[in-house]
């Protein structure tokens, strides 16, 4: 199986330096979750161009049709599961008192 480079370079650009990150810069949330939802859409629209070439008759690989497929949906599903976290947490805040 072939990996895609691009994707190998995603990844470790994703990569965070603790002591980068304590001593020069911060990550923030907001810089982390928009990140995290560009890719969700990146996935989507690679698994639709593929989905089109099916339609086509252009793909020549099924199997990597299945697996971009599959890429999108667990990416999804964990975005939704993150934003469902997320409000459940800011739930729990608004029902502290003090």
């Amino acid at each position: 199986m072939k990996i895609d480079q691009n994707i190998v370079n995603s990844i470790q650009s994703k990569q965070i330096n603790p002591t980068k990150t304590t001593q020069n810069s911060s990550v923030d949330f907001k810089d982390i979750m928009m990140d995290a939802l560009n890719e969700v859409g990146d996935t989507e629209k690679i698994a639709q161009a593929i989905d089109e070439k099916l339609a086509v008759g252009d793909v020549d690989n099924l199997h990597e049709l299945r697996i971009e497929a599959m890429k999108a949906d667990i990416t999804l599903n964990m975005a939704v599961e993150v934003r469902n976290k997320v409000v459940d947490a800011y739930n729990e805040i608004m029902r502290l008192q003090f």
